[in-house]
Parts: C-alpha cells; sequence; structure tokens
C-alpha cells in the first residue's frame, strides 16, 4: 500500500525559546512508512542538534 498522511502539518508553526515545540503527522502504508523531518531542506538529525528527539507510536501511526 502506498504511504499517505493521515494528519499532516499546518503551515507554519513558531516556537518560544526554551519551550518545547511538537509537530506531530500520522501515515499510513505497507509496509510500515518511516517519517524524516526537514528543515530549510536539510535533513534533521539527533547527530547536527542534540536538542532534537524523534518519536514513534507504531499503533496509531503517529510521528513525533
Amino acid at each position: 500500500i502506498k504511504p499517505s498522511l493521515t494528519r499532516d502539518l499546518n503551515g507554519t508553526y513558531t516556537g518560544t525559546k526554551g519551550e518545547d515545540l511538537i509537530l506531530s503527522i500520522a501515515g499510513t502504508g505497507n509496509p510500515h512508512p518511516t517519517c524524516q523531518w526537514f528543515k530549510n531542506n536539510t535533513e534533521l538529525t539527533v547527530a547536527t542538534d542534540t536538542r532534537i528527539e524523534f518519536k514513534e507510536d507504531k499503533t496509531t501511526n503517529e510521528y513525533f
């Protein structure tokens, strides 16, 4: 089954320095889809910024 988003991001998000900003999407597909996050066409990883934390809930297909 082709991957598809069942809940996408909305437009623009603004964070406050020192506070968490949580972005969340949900999707379906088979095999189970994976998620990559990008900012200004650069992939965000824990290697590029140790403040970043990625979570995945396979029971709800949500990615944070």
